[in-house]
């Protein structure tokens, strides 16, 4: 018998249960859908996180395109701030991509 079993998933879900698997980082995107575009320090005070922590997230969330940054991450000169906000669409594949994969909705149960 295999130590490790992958089941066979539809789209990226280990990308999804690694956005929406951890609890800072669902709490990064509740902030940002009801706050809006807000910075990092913002995030940092709304939360009550250390600084290195939100810091280490957003990195996440940005690589996985679930947070979008004002200016790009790429043209961003050294000390400017940066904005982040939702990136609705991804999120809400995301999210879509978890119920379909733990079976919402699904009535044969």
């Amino acid at each position: 018998m295999p130590r490790y079993v992958r089941p066979l998933a539809g789209g990226d879900l280990e990308a999804v249960i690694e956005v929406l698997g951890n609890r800072v980082r669902v709490a990064i995107l509740g902030y940002l859908r009801h706050r809006g575009p807000s910075t990092r320090k913002e995030i940092v005070d709304g939360l009550a996180v250390s600084t290195p922590t939100i810091t280490d997230h957003l990195r996440v969330l940005v690589e996985h395109e679930a947070i979008v940054t004002d200016p790009p991450l790429e043209l961003r000169k050294r000390g400017q701030a940066v904005t982040y906000d939702i990136n609705p669409p991804v999120v809400d594949r995301f999210y879509a991509e978890l119920g379909q994969a733990i079976g919402a909705g699904d009535k044969s149960s």
